[in-house]
């Protein structure tokens, strides 16, 4: 495999500006869960507890459809879930950690304090941690490399230095396994707005595509002139 290079469109930035991290570009997220223990191995009720449950989900379901909500705005059916979760014993949450030893940190201590807490209190309980996607980090000597060239093509008051974010990127996984370089591309317009990403009013101009194709083969051309270099 070759070094990854990548990019995503940013929704606050005019078009042709591009953003280049030097380390965490975006976090590692995680899902744990703690749920109720002693509920294990119930297959055989299947049948009671849906009759139990019946008039629970048609007032949820009630719920959802009189207060419908846009993707990536589910603000009040995630509360409604949680709070139903929570009166089951469960509970759920997002970790978000930049560096992979913190994430690893994280997951133990997680698990150590709920020991602690559930001891103290006589009880028990089960962490389903689910990792999801790692932390994406550029490679810092690979970053260098490339970003002359952004500033050439885009010019250099186009190409700014970001701090990480919160969100998670899939980007990661290749970063993970060769040095990788991940920009954001601007695509709005001078004095036009866009909603955020995975949003209906998220609004991409046209006029990026191009932006966008110049810095990316101008990344790659500059990168294959000047050699790969060797893996260990």
């Amino acid at each position: 495999m070759t070094d990854g290079i990548s990019y995503r469109p940013v929704r606050s930035w005019r078009v042709a500006m591009l953003g280049a991290l030097a380390a965490a570009a975006s976090l590692a997220a995680a899902a744990p869960r703690t749920p109720p223990a002693g509920q294990q191995g119930q297959g055989a009720r299947v049948d009671e507890i849906l009759a139990g449950i019946q008039d629970t989900i048609i007032r949820l379901r009630e719920h959802i459809h009189q207060y419908p909500e846009l993707g990536n705005r589910e603000f009040r059916t995630a509360e409604l879930v949680a709070n139903h979760l929570r009166s089951l014993g469960f509970d759920e949450g997002t970790v978000r950690t930049y560096d992979p030893d913190v994430r690893d940190a994280v997951e133990r201590r997680m698990g150590e304090i709920l020991a602690g807490v559930a001891a103290a209190g006589g009880g028990a309980f089960e962490l389903d941690y689910d990792r999801g996607t790692p932390a994406t980090i550029n490679d810092p000597e690979l970053g260098a490399r490339m970003l002359p060239t952004l500033k050439r093509v885009m010019g250099a008051e186009n190409v700014l230095k970001l701090d990480p974010t919160m969100g998670g990127e899939d980007f990661a996984y290749f970063a993970n396994e060769v040095p990788g370089f991940y920009f954001r591309l601007g695509q709005v317009l001078p004095g036009g707005t866009s909603g955020g990403h995975h949003t209906p009013d998220f609004q991409a101009d046209n006029s990026a595509v191009p932006a966008g194709i110049r810095a990316m083969s101008n990344l790659l051309l500059d990168y294959l002139k000047a050699g790969r270099p060797a893996m260990e």
